[in-house]
């Protein structure tokens, strides 16, 4: 109090403190302060709103739901009601109810001409599976004027909703969010431009994207399991493709990246390149690739064992050296 705890503004921030220190005893406690000492101060919306975020945040799933609600009904026909109904909506997007986000994001939507806000009704739309009012809301956010984080996240949730119903148009979007806000690049945004490379074909794309992750593993070893999935999608494609040379290439690359041999990526990798070597006479190699995953508790194990079998029988009838088996003792 002597330094100032009875400031509203000072209150509101201490609340936002203990959230970020994930302390939601505490924070409640400054929010119910500020709301029973200051109810009629500017800040007691923005209070009422944070206060129903931590009480979700803490778990208390119904309580928080039911503020919000309130709020919202409080609000109707006020500006105030619209950071009400945005956080209401986030939580609705959290619990899956997508029938309601789209509902609340679509008054968002009519209601507010603020670009942050347009770009977060976007987003939820699309999201929700809601993707012709979403395009029509991120069509009418000026990317220009929204922070470098967000106008990643809507080109890339415009590329994601588009990618079965337009997929060039949708690769279009995803590659200008990763060039545009290259600094803004996220793991889940690479994976979603991968797969939508995969999907309309563009190979030499993919092998770019890859071999650019790559480069980048030298240098922040963390990213390999993100590498080794990445190589393996990229395997799964060449496969079915007929490319086997170039499959083989890409399932080494993703052992070679693995950081834990055992797991069912690397195992798969283990499977799909000696599957892909014995399509083009790579048995030698092939074998003891298949023998690994046998003994492994992998799905596919006991189909490996079978694949080995046969590999050396084709051996036989070509007239080539039999490998041996491994010793598994």
């Amino acid at each position: 109090d002597k330094w100032g705890a009875g400031d509203p503004q000072l209150l509101l921030e201490a609340g936002r403190n203990y959230r970020a220190a994930d302390s939601s005893a505490e924070a409640l406690a400054a929010y119910d302060r500020l709301l029973e000492t200051y109810p009629s101060s500017p800040h007691a919306l923005e209070a009422s709103i944070e206060r129903a975020e931590a009480l979700y945040e803490k778990g208390e799933v119904r309580r928080a739901l039911t503020v919000l609600e309130d709020l919202a009904t409080a609000t109707q026909g006020r500006p105030q009601r619209l950071p009400v109904l945005a956080s209401l909506g986030s939580v609705y997007r959290d619990l899956g109810l997508h029938e309601r986000v789209t509902e609340v994001f679509t008054q968002v939507a009519a209601e507010s001409q603020e670009p942050a806000m347009l770009a977060e009704a976007a987003i939820a739309l699309l999201g929700s599976g809601a993707v012709f009012e979403g395009l029509q809301v991120a069509d009418r956010t000026p990317l220009d004027k929204l922070e470098p984080d967000t106008a990643y996240a809507l080109l890339m949730a415009y590329g994601r909703s588009m990618l079965r119903v337009d997929p060039e148009r949708a690769v279009d979007q995803m590659e200008r969010a990763c060039n545009a806000y290259p600094n803004q690049r996220t793991p889940e945004g690479e994976e979603q431009l991968l797969d939508a490379y995969l999907t309309t074909g563009r190979s030499a794309a993919a092998r770019a994207l890859i071999t650019d992750l790559a480069a980048r593993v030298q240098h922040a070893a963390v990213d390999a399991p993100r590498l080794a999935a990445a190589a393996v999608a990229w395997g799964n494609y060449l496969y079915e493709k007929g490319d086997f040379r170039a499959a083989d290439e890409a399932y080494a690359l993703a052992l070679q990246s693995a950081t834990d041999a055992k797991s069912n990526t690397s195992l798969w990798a283990a499977y799909q390149r000696a599957n892909a070597l014995a399509e083009y006479g790579g048995l030698e190699t092939a074998v003891p690739l298949y023998e690994e995953v046998a003994t492994s508790n992998a799905p596919w194990a006991g189909d490996a064992a079978m694949r080995a079998e046969f590999a050396r029988i084709e051996q036989r009838l070509h007239g080539a050296p039999v490998t041996a088996k491994a010793d598994m003792e």
